[in-house]
């Protein structure tokens, strides 16, 4: 036994690039998730003693992955405060008087928020205000989607910071003796790339984007909008003010629709409505706009029936479907009673494509309604049991924290600030500024775990401990001394060019992360062989680990626009593949300017 453990031993570069080619088949046929299939990996690299228990350990310790995780909290924050929704509403204000202006201020901003923060989550977050764009512009949501991707995949390469992968590269390439890489170290490349790619989409774009308008395609975000009535007091500090003067009544999720006066609704010239006490406006809103209005000093949201105290802190909002009931077909909502008969008040409620009636207070209630509803923990037991609602759930929607937006963009300035100037390094400068932002309720707890991508810091912590595994074996060793042969002859450009194109075909195939692990100290190797600097391979690495174009699966953000946009393969591959050889020459010429061999 111990002599076959010995035998295996011998081999154990060999069987470690074995179990890599298996690792990568197993991650293009996809029948597991990518962190799921780079966990196992990992694991046959431990249980096999590929890789050193320190080395494992050393993995957990590797300052990319916190960080990543860092970023993914502080770019949550600048969502829940309202920053980047009210950068991109400022530009879709002015998309119907200047489209062509309003569009190419988006993708601009669109670079450079990827590059000053992860690209994943500002994708995420601007996928329905570009389909709001593409409604207000009256063209197909497909000629904007697969832009916003690639525009947010260049803008995340033109700092250290707005990719993960760019950060993991970094990890790797310290692990190998290289000094740090600074924050914008990599910015000249990356904006001089990013403007290429950018032209390189205006000419292609319109050629190569499919022009399909999907059946349902709406402008609507991801949020209902609820039909609720506002009811300022004395101490609201919009009284005196004209409706459109008011600035919470002015938000893209708000919009008031009429004033109450008795059993009537006048709709005629509200915008220019003097708000007085006691005022019933009628109103409709998303969720988190919803929740914000009912966080505003002396306005009162919704009905005001049942005995729920404003002094009451332990309080939840709760989502309802109305039921096939007797009793709650065709009822009025202020009929149904909800406060009488549970500690809750009813806040809004929706109808998914058609008007509830003139008022929350006169609004005939349908099956699959939905209720939005706040109390307490009891009231929520209690409707709990009623039989007109079901399906009761407490909302994923938040109020905006709009007061905190100078706190949240403070740190995030001062974790880019602080690290390019050296100051401490960028995984120390990220956490603290997560203590910060939660500390100083940015964002909530919860929401801030939340906002991880629990899914890619697995996948990523896998990946260093195979990383790990394959140097330790000296199975790099072993590929770079096969390779090395057949580069020696040729021009550092060549080599360079080499790395670049093996990382982008692995990346389309594989995820970028499971690529850059590997590819990095196999360029550094074969830097060291030769014997020229292995900086401009790493960045080589770096670009072209994230400049994936050709596949949905390539790159997170082309996986996100291709569920909304309804894309088909073939989509990505007709713009993407010219897209990888463009913005591929780009780089390979311009990395050499900046980071000389």
């Amino acid at each position: 036994m111990d002599r076959a453990i010995d035998l295996l031993h011998t081999y154990d570069a060999w069987v470690a690039l074995i179990l890599l080619v298996a690792l990568f088949a197993a991650f293009i046929l996809e029948r597991l998730p990518p962190d799921v299939t780079a966990a196992g990996g990992a694991a046959v690299f431990i249980v096999l003693g590929l890789v050193p228990v320190e080395d494992v350990m050393g993995a957990f310790a590797n300052p990319a992955p916190i960080t990543i995780a860092a970023m993914f909290v502080i770019s949550g924050a600048l969502v829940r405060t309202g920053l980047l929704d009210a950068l991109a509403n400022r530009l879709i204000a002015g998309a119907e008087n200047r489209p062509v202006l309003a569009l190419a201020l988006f993708l601009l901003a669109t670079v450079l928020a990827s590059g000053l923060m992860n690209n994943t989550p500002v994708v995420l977050i601007l996928i329905p205000i570009v389909i709001r764009l593409a409604h207000s512009l009256d063209i197909a949501a497909t000629r904007l989607l697969i832009p916003l991707s690639y525009v947010a995949v260049l803008g995340g390469t033109w700092t250290l910071i707005g990719t993960s992968t760019n950060l993991l590269v970094d990890g790797v390439a310290q692990r190998e003796g290289l000094a740090p890489f600074g924050i914008f170290e990599i910015a000249p490349v990356g904006l001089i790339v990013a403007v290429v790619g950018g032209a390189a989409l205006v000419v292609l774009g319109p050629r190569l984007l499919p022009d399909r308008r999907e059946r349902g395609q709406s402008d609507e975000t991801t949020e209902p909008s609820y039909l609720t009535e506002l009811r300022p007091s004395a101490t609201f500090d919009g009284i005196g003010k004209t409706v459109e003067e008011i600035a919470a009544f002015g938000r893209p999720g708000v919009k008031i629709v009429g004033l109450l006066d008795g059993t009537t609704v006048k709709r005629d010239d509200i915008a220019a409505h003097v708000v007085a006490a006691g005022d019933r406006l009628v109103a409709r809103a998303t969720t988190s706009e919803l929740l914000t209005l009912r966080d505003i000093d002396g306005l009162g949201v919704g009905l005001r029936h049942g005995p729920l105290k404003p002094e009451n802190e332990d309080l939840v909002v709760a989502e309802a479907l109305v039921t096939l009931s007797r009793r709650s077909q065709g009822i009025r909502l202020a009929r149904l009673a909800v406060g009488q008969r549970a500690d809750m008040r009813v806040l809004g409620a929706h109808r998914h494509g058609h008007s509830l009636g003139p008022s929350l207070s006169a609004a005939t209630l349908r099956p699959a309604d939905k209720l939005l509803l706040e109390g307490t923990e009891e009231g929520l037991a209690q409707i709990r049991e009623t039989p007109e609602l079901a399906a009761i759930s407490q909302t994923v929607g938040r109020a905006f924290k709009r007061g905190k937006a100078p706190l949240a963009l403070l740190a995030l300035v001062a974790t880019v600030g602080l690290a390019a100037f050296g100051i401490a390094p960028i995984s120390i400068l990220s956490l603290i500024a997560v203590a910060a932002i939660l500390v100083l309720r940015c964002i909530d707890n919860d929401e801030a775990w939340g906002s991880i991508d629990a899914g890619i810091l697995v996948l990523i912590f896998s990946m260093l401990i195979v990383g790990a595994g394959l140097q330790h074996t000296g199975a790099v060793a072993l590929v770079v001394e096969a390779v090395a042969p057949l580069l020696k002859g040729l021009p550092p450009v060549a080599m360079l060019a080499a790395i670049y194109i093996i990382t982008s075909v692995l990346t389309e195939t594989v995820t970028n992360n499971a690529v850059a692990v590997v590819v990095t100290p196999l360029a550094v190797g074969l830097a060291e062989q030769i014997g020229i600097d292995p900086r401009p391979l790493v960045v080589a690495v770096m670009f072209g680990a994230s400049a994936s174009f050709a596949t949905p699966i390539g790159y997170q953000t082309n996986t996100l626009v291709y569920g909304a946009g309804n894309y088909r393969f073939a989509d990505f591959l007709r713009i993407g593949v010219p897209m990888n050889v463009i913005v591929g020459l780009a780089a390979i010429l311009i990395i050499p300017v900046f980071f000389p061999f």
